[in-house]
């Protein structure tokens, strides 16, 4: 049962899915990029998509989950675009991550960002991390 923000119940509830780490990177992986892309291509997203997700564990903790599926975090949608391509490349990645001194990277992507991008810190505050850089 979903509850707002004062603790009453909304009448709607949340299906959420429960599924082992490398299975929802193959469910996220061909709908953030497309399955034709470069090998080297899919194992780096998918490099990239496992580091998000596991930096956001309990992100969204006060919902009873931790990511949305939809863009508002990663589109997950499930095995239907999953192909070998896309399996081989979470396989030959299996368990690898981003990281720097010991701590789960802060990663970014976007499906479309019109040509133009900034610094993390420009975009949403904060401090300025050493492997994010200026552009």
């Amino acid at each position: 049962q979903v509850t707002d923000s004062s603790g009453n119940r909304t009448g709607k509830f949340n299906i959420i899915n429960v599924l082992p780490l490398e299975w929802y990177v193959e469910g996220v992986l061909p709908y953030e990029i497309s399955s034709s892309w470069p090998k080297e291509s899919l194992k780096a997203f998918a490099i990239v998509i496992r580091t998000y997700m596991l930096r956001g564990l309990n992100k969204r903790k006060s919902y009873g989950f931790d990511l949305y599926n939809t863009s508002t975090d990663q589109v997950y949608k499930g095995v239907d675009r999953v192909t070998d391509s896309i399996k081989e490349a979470v396989a030959a990645t299996r368990g690898v991550v981003l990281s720097y001194n010991d701590s789960l990277c802060e990663v970014y992507y976007s499906d479309c960002f019109g040509n133009c991008s900034a610094a993390k810190n420009d975009v949403w505050g904060g401090t300025k991390v050493p492997y994010l850089w200026d552009v």
